[in-house]
């Protein structure tokens, strides 16, 4: 169905396509489902599986778990996103998901299950032995269809510390099926990846067998071993330390945040932080905004809003939302002046504290606001001229 995406959106004919397949996915429970996100205007295909109440046809009302499977139709990145243990391995899913988006992927496989669900260990999708499921199907038809394009598949795993001082000086270790250990010897769609990691802030290593790597190689994972029935495909295994995916995590539930920028009269609210900062780049630092930065900087590090508190009953001019933006899941205070200008946005949750990201005069404003948004920096602010960095 996919030959009838367009510039235009689906053709007819795709419409009846979907509407097929629809019809033989919810035999099995699932459902079919055409989205489009709000900001960025992208059209995707859901594979899911239906609630808890089963398709009605069929009477179905037992669960599979077989996992949730996203599609971009159309022109994209050649990458295959999986996260087969998002419910044993947190925040698996956040990376994976933000490195479909930031590598225009174009498929997401995300696993359904625990894998000590089932005692046979059939639940567990990485498993050698694992049977035939749907998590593995598509993995097999994706890079089947695919012929002989180039198409590396990244499965997003987490690992906890060991100790070592190998494992505690990068965010993350890199391990090909090939078993390559160096940028030169990687596709066109490895270097990619790899300068997007480099570009978000992300420190990475080869696993190469040393001390603090070995034990993570790719070895028998069910999804690389069909890789020798393809031409020009490759696999990745990227292993996240714990710090690495902190800044990752979903902050929609995050009711201490709520209650910090309530005790400080802040308003919070859902929305796209995109569109909320429109197409007008920020003005300088106002200046009554003495000690935002570090203000902002105790709030990230330990919550304390005793600083923030002080300097916005001093400079009422000074006016603070809070939004939790719903494209990226994380929590962000936004400063303005009283016309309504912006002057400031901060992660409260960013993965180092205090990082700040200088606006560049002679920017493009949509590619500096995704760029700090893609690197989970601390703070992104206009500086006054003159200032040090």
């Amino acid at each position: 169905a996919r030959e009838e995406y367009g510039a235009s959106g689906w053709s007819e004919e795709g419409v009846a396509r979907l509407e097929a397949i629809q019809l033989a996915a919810s035999r099995f429970g699932y459902r079919l489902i055409r989205y489009r996100q709000r900001g960025s205007e992208s059209d995707y295909v859901i594979l899911t599986e239906q609630g808890s109440e089963g398709d009605a046809e069929t009477g179905e009302s037992e669960r599979r778990y077989w996992g949730t499977y996203l599609f971009r139709p159309g022109r994209g990145g050649r990458y295959l996103l999986q996260a087969p243990r998002p419910l044993f391995e947190a925040t698996s899913f956040e990376v994976a998901v933000h490195l479909f988006e930031s590598l225009q992927g174009r498929w997401l496989s995300i696993g359904g299950t625990h894998p000590n669900a089932n005692r046979d260990g059939s639940s567990d999708l990485i498993r050698a032995r694992s049977p035939l499921h749907l998590f593995n199907l598509i993995n097999q038809v994706v890079l089947r269809e695919e012929g002989s394009a180039p198409l590396l598949v990244v499965q997003c795993r987490a690992y906890s510390p060991s100790g070592t001082a190998a494992q505690e000086s990068s965010d993350l270790l890199v391990a090909f099926s090939d078993g390559v250990r160096s940028g030169d010897q990687l596709s066109a769609e490895g270097v990619a990846l790899l300068s997007l990691l480099q570009e978000q802030g992300l420190e990475y290593r080869f696993v190469d067998g040393s001390e603090g790597s070995s034990g993570y190689e790719v070895g028998l994972i069910p999804q690389a071993r069909y890789l020798d029935a393809t031409l020009n495909k490759s696999f990745a295994l990227l292993w996240l330390a714990p710090e690495a995916r902190r800044g990752f995590r979903q902050q929609f539930a995050n009711r201490s945040h709520e209650a910090r920028m309530g005790a400080l009269g802040v308003d919070s609210s859902h929305g796209d932080l995109l569109s909320e900062l429109g197409e007008e780049p920020p003005i300088h630092l106002p200046a009554a905004s003495g000690g935002l930065e570090q203000a902002v900087e105790i709030l990230q590090e330990s919550g304390d809003i005793l600083p923030l508190y002080r300097l916005t009953r001093a400079q009422p001019q000074l006016r603070f939302t809070h939004l939790v933006d719903i494209n990226t899941a994380q929590s962000y205070l936004l400063g303005r002046e009283k016309g309504g200008r912006w002057f400031m946005v901060a992660n409260l949750e960013p993965r180092e504290a205090g990082t700040v990201v200088a606006w560049q005069e002679d920017g493009a404003v949509e590619p500096q606001i995704a760029r700090f948004l893609a690197t989970r920096s601390g703070l992104l602010l206009r500086r006054n001229r003159g200032e040090e960095e």
